[in-house]
């Protein structure tokens, strides 16, 4: 330490060895880097190269799980691979359904009554976005009592106007 015209010098030696430790979720050059949301704990990552400690969630790969599954396969490391039944395109990087189905083996439809026709969870096929107009339910599979009395209604006016023979 030195005094010099009222100024206050301080020398500090920094060891080579010594790192900086970045506050979870964060990386690199002054931890200003975020880690990836698709690490498998918690956006935990290496605090100078950010590669995800753990691995990926399901459905990502790459050392810092930035790239969704491709080459028709899905899921953990990426190791399932997607059925022929989809045509051989690329499915669903996390559980293997295309768009449009759900369920076991994805042998399920999603509805057309659909917020976004045929746009469903692909596990549970709860609508995405609710339902259309006149419909409910989760997977809108039910019509609401308007929808119900707009059909009997239409129903009648057919079966009144449908003439008879005299």
């Amino acid at each position: 330490m030195q005094k010099n015209n009222n100024f206050l010098h301080v020398f500090l030696y920094v060891s080579p060895s010594f790192t900086i430790v970045c506050n979870e979720g964060y990386y690199g050059k002054n931890c200003k880097e975020n880690c990836s949301l698709f690490c498998k704990t918690s956006r935990d990552c290496h605090h100078v190269t950010g590669h995800c400690k753990e691995g990926c969630i399901d459905g990502w790969q790459g050392v810092k799980c930035l790239q969704v599954c491709n080459g028709k396969r899905f899921g953990e490391d990426c190791g399932e691979k997607c059925g022929t039944c989809l045509g051989y395109k690329q499915c669903n990087h996390i559980n293997g359904c295309s768009v449009g189905t759900f369920g076991n083996n994805c042998e399920q439809n999603c509805n057309k009554n659909c917020g976004v026709p045929y746009q469903c969870d692909r596990t549970t096929g709860e609508c995405e976005g609710g339902c259309q107009p006149g419909w409910e339910g989760p997977q809108c599979e039910q019509s609401t009592k308007i929808e119900r009395i707009n059909h009997l209604f239409q129903f009648n006016m057919i079966a009144i106007s449908t003439p008879f023979p005299i």
